[in-house]
């Protein structure tokens, strides 16, 4: 029987984070010493599915992992997220990365893909047309014909973040609601000639200094981040895209979804870790 149209669908990669605390982000044949090593939940996927969850919404979430991956599907399971659309395949090991924090909550980050590069494109386009979901959410942790084919299925509000930055997704520009980018994957959109008007909306994050909605035809609007003191950037545009998707998926508009993920993305910044770090709407 199919669930009724509403949510969030997250298509996306799940990691196994190793996250180590390091007095400064080493240089290029640098050994630095950590004070701290934290294992936990990762991956741009799973940090927008549970996001989204925190955020009030009904949530699934559509990836893969390897024959090591139970007790992390478990995890998202525990944020009340529908998991059931997850493959896990036995001959493979789930998606990893290995993080490096400075005592300013600047981070390094190296990912192997793993499982999350096995993603089948039929896989998400099922997925998609049965759970019909409000608003679907992608990153590119996975294939990019994966994402093409979860931008062609019948969906109302389609958000891409575009990190880490694959430049084959201009190809797809209009087919996408709204895009969602860095400074420096803005950059990069121009330097690759990206048509930018062919998007309803293109939102780019800046940091401490907020971010700004630029919808077609339409003025720049700048939306403020709070000041906070970061201790852990880790995971907090993952949080961001999350609390945007499911606040639309509610009913919100767009300004008021960004202005609430602005402030949720600012909290993350001061806990540790990704998953671990991501607000709860009662926490605002």
């Amino acid at each position: 029987m199919s669930e009724a149209a509403n949510g969030v669908a997250v298509i996306g990669s799940l990691n196994i984070d190793r996250t180590f605390s390091v007095p400064a982000i080493p240089a290029p044949g640098e050994t630095v010493l950590s004070t701290t090593a934290i294992d936990g939940l990762g991956g741009k996927g799973a940090n927008q599915a549970i996001a989204a969850a925190r955020a009030g919404a009904a949530t699934s979430f559509i990836g893969r992992v390897g024959s090591d991956g139970a007790p992390w599907l478990e995890m998202l399971s525990n944020d009340g997220i529908n998991t059931s659309w997850v493959t896990q395949a036995d001959s493979e090991v789930t998606g990893s990365a290995v993080i490096a924090v400075d005592p300013h909550g600047e981070n390094s980050i190296i990912v192997d893909l793993a499982s999350n590069a096995r993603l089948v494109p039929t896989q998400v386009a099922e997925a998609i047309g049965f759970l019909r979901p409000t608003v679907v959410l992608f990153s590119l942790e996975v294939p990019l014909r994966s994402i093409a084919a979860g931008l062609g299925a019948a969906t109302p509000i389609k958000i891409v973040n575009a990190a880490p930055f694959d430049e084959g997704i201009v190809e797809y520009l209009d087919e996408i609601d709204v895009l969602v980018v860095n400074e420096t994957e803005h950059a990069m959109l121009h330097d690759g000639g990206a048509k930018i008007d062919a998007l309803d909306t293109l939102i780019v994050t800046r940091g401490a200094d907020g971010l700004d909605v630029i919808s077609a035809g339409g003025k720049p609007h700048h939306v403020a981040a709070p000041r906070v003191d970061p201790i852990d950037t880790t995971g907090a545009g993952d949080t961001f895209c999350g609390y945007v998707a499911a606040r639309l998926s509610l009913g919100d508009d767009l300004l008021a979804s960004c202005a609430l993920a602005a402030s949720a993305a600012a909290l993350a910044t001061t806990r540790p870790g990704a998953s671990a770090s991501i607000p709860s709407a009662a926490d605002l």
